[in-house]
């Protein structure tokens, strides 16, 4: 990305512009320009990474890679809260290395296609420990925890569904598992 590959599309464009107006401008738009439904959190993390490194295609792009990284590190977790450690370090190769066509939407600012491998794997991520957790006799320290998960569970299911429609599945899902 350093080295504007990918080349650019349109959308990237759309996002870039309402990154610096969010930046620059004290804008605070909801939905992507031109659409009604694509929120816009890619935006508003590209807007911080511009106040860091300046307004450029490497800084938009630097989102997604954050993005992409917190999903690798959710799906390690969700691996190994569900089987081994080992079986999360597999996991976690082939989810790394991947085609071209699997790798380009990851470093693209496409809107909404790393945030839901990313709000989908942290979602599964927090009904399965909540999940795994129930029925237990806890302290009150861990009580506090479990209601801090589900209120993370609450915003991650909020904030996934604002940044594409494709996370309704992770998040019907997710709820099943909890109310099971």
């Amino acid at each position: 990305i350093a080295n504007s590959w990918p080349e650019t599309t349109s959308e990237e464009g759309t996002f870039g512009l309402e990154a610096m107006h969010i930046a620059y401008r004290g804008e605070f738009p909801i939905f992507m320009y031109g659409q009604n439904y694509m929120g816009v959190l890619e935006a508003y993390l590209g807007a911080i990474l511009f106040h860091l490194f300046g307004v450029s295609l490497f800084s938009l792009r630097l989102g997604m890679l954050i993005f992409f990284a917190c999903f690798l590190i959710c799906i390690y977790c969700l691996t190994k809260l569900l089987y081994s450690p080992q079986m999360a370090l597999v996991s976690l190769v082939v989810l790394s290395v991947g085609s071209k066509g699997i790798l380009l939407p990851q470093m693209m600012v496409l809107g909404g296609a790393v945030e839901t491998l990313l709000f989908g794997t942290l979602l599964l991520l927090l009904a399965t420990w909540l999940s795994l957790s129930s029925g237990q006799e806890m302290p009150s320290r861990k009580k506090w925890q479990r209601i801090a998960g589900f209120a993370a569970w609450g915003c991650c299911a909020g904030l996934g569904l604002w940044s594409h429609l494709l996370v309704v599945p992770f998040v019907l899902v997710s709820g099943l598992l909890l109310l099971l």
